[in-house]
């Protein structure tokens, strides 16, 4: 029996343990790289991890993390990381972590290898699946912005400039836009009409009623009874004349409101002249003097390549650090139904809660470099803890090199709400590439970077704000100047050691704004404007010219087709009115003359009675 216990439960028992204890790292190592995976959409990869069982504790020595949308780079890569675990709340089947210590934390950091994954899986991530992310919609406008370089070759621009033909060519929206008013008011034209011809038997009605009343003469009536059918016609008239005038007040409200939402489709034109005007100028290729126009020449791919890149980063919080949902699902109560509403409570615990991250050390080969910080709070239920996910972090280098990074993550609303602040000094810059393909391409190279970075993400809006200062820089142009715009940019460039960059952009009112500017804007305008600015003015003034020519024919020949179709209908609704607040009125009238003849019939009456009696 003993024999038997040793070979068939103890032996398998003892080999299990022993294969548990010699694969457990790895199965665990690949299960948390699997899963980063699934979440990321990028390779997740862990060195040398550890667990030991007295006490419960975790272990490895380097962790790296793709960036999903630049997988020659990490997210984040770390040294050695070490935690242990609440055992007590383990077996409540609760992972409790009071420190984890990460060492060695670098950001951005290059990768020897590529960090992406293959397609079927990397399509399948929780991040690149999601939709309406951050960096989606920035992606979405930014796409709307690229245009075509304008020309700033004068004797080319002048050569090939002809306005009729650009007009001709041009999908004039505006046109289209008041085709479409027309056919909506033909659409409502038809209605009316057919309100018209009910009118218009109404209108019998009254002139009939209008000829029986005129008909009753007051002074010809003799009697009471007389007087009194006579009334009782008047007064049948007067229900007649008011049901007529209930009818054609309700069409009076409805025609009016098709003819108010007319004229807001029409006040709307303008700004689709405007939109219009500014298509047929980027197809003409005028070159704008403002600064909008020149940051973006300058700097603005690379600066939209830049704040899409951020908000990527915030696209991975939100994405994978969702409000707590109970199980099941919450549903909201019907109102004024009672609900239960969960408060946070200092002995209760979430199914996972890290209450600090403890962060020292980092790279020092050009990576971003992080000495010492905190994270705190990462749980998987900030109602229970009462706490939101909070970041800080800052280090130093040498050469008076810095950076401070902190941040929010809060879901403890139904609104989420994040913001993110980094800040950088003296990081090099290592390529930034200035200019576009078809204008002064170039490199900005080996230099300084300082900048400062905020992120405002309130549930789907977001406010991104980022300044750059570049410096100690050396500038690399790879083509030769090709016209005087070029030549202008270049000087201007050339001549200063150090510039500043500031984007903005945001939709926390819906629609998307951006600003960008540099302050190198106005000195190239104010070159640019001194030598080439009256001729672009005089191109602009004739290409308006002939545009504004254009769309006043076209609106011209609207205008007489809407003016005649409203002013028709606002006439017959005013005869109308007039017609029936008319007879209302004579119809009263007659009525007034026939009660006072009541009146004076009643007290004859009274009186020959009287006299009667006296008589006998």
């Amino acid at each position: 029996m003993r024999k038997n216990f040793i070979y068939f439960v103890l032996v398998p028992i003892l080999i299990l343990l022993i294969v548990v204890y010699l694969f457990v790292d790895t199965w665990v190592e690949a299960e948390i790289e699997d899963a980063g995976e699934t979440v990321i959409g990028a390779k997740v990869e862990i060195d040398d991890l550890k667990i030991k069982f007295f006490p419960l504790s975790v272990e490895w020595s380097k962790i790296q993390v793709a960036n999903p949308y630049d997988p020659w780079t990490n997210l984040f890569e770390t040294g050695n990381l070490k935690f242990e675990m609440d055992v007590n709340q383990l077996l409540r089947k609760k992972y409790i972590i009071e420190t984890v210590e990460i060492n060695g934390l670098a950001i951005g950091s290059k990768r020897k290898t590529s960090g992406a994954l293959p397609e079927s899986k990397r399509k399948k991530s929780t991040l690149l699946t999601a939709e309406g992310t951050f960096r989606k919609t920035a992606d979405d406008f930014i796409s709307q912005l690229k245009q075509t370089t304008p020309i700033f070759d004068l004797a080319r621009l002048k050569g090939n400039f002809n306005p009729d033909s650009l007009i001709k060519i041009l999908d004039i929206q505006t046109v289209a836009k008041l085709d479409s008013i027309k056919q909506q008011v033909t659409r409502a034209s038809k209605q009316w009409d057919a309100s018209i011809n009910d009118f218009e038997i109404s209108k019998t009605k009254i002139l009939d009623i209008d000829t029986k009343i005129k008909a009753i003469d007051p002074s010809q009536l003799n009697n009471v009874q007389s007087i009194m059918n006579a009334i009782t016609v008047v007064d049948n008239s007067f229900k007649s004349v008011n049901e007529i005038k209930t009818t054609f007040e309700n069409r009076y409200k409805s025609i009016n409101s098709d003819i108010n939402t007319i004229a807001s489709s029409v006040d709307s034109v303008d700004d689709i002249v405007k939109r219009d005007f500014q298509h047929l100028k980027d197809m003409a290729r005028l070159p704008s003097i403002n600064t909008p126009s020149i940051a973006q020449l300058i700097v603005g791919n690379e600066m939209y390549k830049r704040v899409t890149g951020y908000l990527g980063y915030a696209d991975i919080a939100r994405q994978n650090i969702k409000k707590y949902q109970p199980e099941p699902e919450y549903e909201k109560p019907m109102r004024l139904e009672g609900q239960n509403i969960i408060f946070p409570s200092p002995g209760a615990y979430p199914k996972f809660w890290i209450k600090q991250v403890v962060i020292s050390g980092g790279g020092k080969q050009g990576d971003l470099f992080v000495g010492k910080g905190f994270v705190k709070n990462i749980s998987d239920n900030q109602i229970i803890t009462g706490l939101p996910i909070t970041a800080d972090v800052e280090g130093d280098l040498t050469n008076n090199r810095s950076i401070k990074i902190s941040g929010l993550i809060d879901r403890r609303k139904d609104i989420p709400h994040d913001e993110y602040s980094a800040s950088l000094k003296g990081v090099p810059t290592g390529e930034f590439r200035l200019g576009k393909s078809d204008f002064l391409p170039s490199i900005l190279k080996d230099g300084i970077l300082s900048s400062s970075v905020k992120l405002a993400l309130p549930g789907n809006s977001f406010d991104a704000n980022a300044d750059f200062r570049f410096s100690n820089y050396i500038l690399q142009f790879e083509k030769d100047s090709k016209n005087i715009f070029e030549s202008i940019v270049r000087q201007v460039l050339e001549r200063v050691k150090e510039f500043n960059v500031n984007l903005r952009m945001w939709n926390t009112k819906g629609s998307i704004d951006i600003a960008l500017a540099t302050d190198l804007d106005n000195q190239i305008a104010k070159r640019l404007q001194e030598i080439v600015g009256e001729e672009l003015a005089k191109l602009q003034n004739q290409l308006k010219s002939k545009f504004d020519s254009f769309i006043s024919q076209k609106r011209n020949e609207f205008q007489k087709f809407y003016n005649a179709k409203i002013n028709e209908i606002k006439e017959q609704l005013n005869i109308y009115q007039t017609l029936i607040n008319d007879q209302l009125s004579f119809v009263e009238t007659k009525k007034k003359e026939l009660t006072d003849r009541l009146e004076k019939e009643k007290s004859g009456l009274i009186e020959n009675k009287l006299k009667d009696l006296l008589k006998r």
